[in-house]
């Protein structure tokens, strides 16, 4: 079960870069985008600090299998709290301190490009020492530079800003994608059972399945939200959340564990 519920977080992340990509480059409404980057944020958050839970259930397990100390609701409720919220208020503290060495640096683009590479680091280094989800903390740090970033240092220093870093997320891509390339290719070199190769494309169809049978569960409250979606981008954004870096990402690590 450890194991199973492990691999459920770890396809729940979504990554949808590339269909972002597109839908700005054929015009789809800022509020679908605007909907299928929120949500993809809140399924990596959601989805990495459930990974973390589940594997430290399988450490606590002598091969994958039963749990030797069971876990309480209150060791779970502690462990949300740890990984949620301590985030979240170390995350704004350090998104506040960012943006006030941003106002001190006098409009300097590589101060202000050093402060937005270094300070997210650092924050995900303090993460990791204090055993605390990284990927939520970055989140309100993210929003903070963000904004901050614009009224601080004008627009032509924020575009120049999210130039450098959408060449770091495209640069990044490639380096999980290359790597889990390599891997995954030399794992099904090494595949003795046909079952192996079938459980491919069926792990695919049914996290498509489940992702277009959630979505439009959901559809009539979404509807009901301002301005609301219809069928047709229901559709889209089903089919939008493709799995990417993230998933592959936790796929390393968990073949490292196991």
């Amino acid at each position: 079960w450890p194991l199973a519920l492990a691999f459920g977080a770890m396809v729940s992340a979504t990554d949808p870069v590339a269909v972002l990509a597109i839908m700005k480059k054929h015009g789809v409404k800022r509020r679908l985008l605007n909907l299928m980057s929120a949500e993809s944020i809140l399924n990596d958050g959601a989805g990495i600090t459930l990974f973390t839970f589940f594997l430290s259930l399988m450490e606590q397990s002598s091969d994958g299998g039963e749990v030797k100390q069971k876990v309480t609701a209150m060791q779970f409720l502690s462990f949300l709290l740890q990984n949620t919220v301590v985030p979240v208020v170390l995350g704004i503290f350090i998104g506040l301190v960012g943006i006030l060495c941003i106002k001190c640096s006098q409009r300097s683009k590589p101060v202000i490009t050093v402060i937005t590479v270094v300070a997210p680091y650092l924050a995900y280094y303090v993460a990791m020492r204090l055993e605390i989800s990284g990927v939520i903390l970055l989140v309100p740090v993210g929003l903070i530079f963000n904004f901050g970033c614009e009224i601080f240092s004008g627009s032509e220093l924020h575009d120049f800003v999210s130039s450098v870093w959408e060449f770091l997320e495209w640069s990044a891509n490639d380096l999980i994608f290359f790597f889990s390339g390599v891997i995954v290719a030399n794992e099904m070199l090494e595949m003795e059972s046909p079952k192996m190769w079938l459980l491919i494309p069926l792990s695919w169809v049914f996290t498509l399945l489940i992702r277009f049978a959630l979505v439009f569960t959901f559809l009539p409250w979404l509807r009901r939200v301002d301005p609301g979606i219809d069928t047709k981008e229901a559709i889209l954004l089903a089919w939008g959340g493709l799995r990417g870096a993230v998933g592959l990402a936790l796929a390393m690590v968990l073949r490292h564990f196991q």
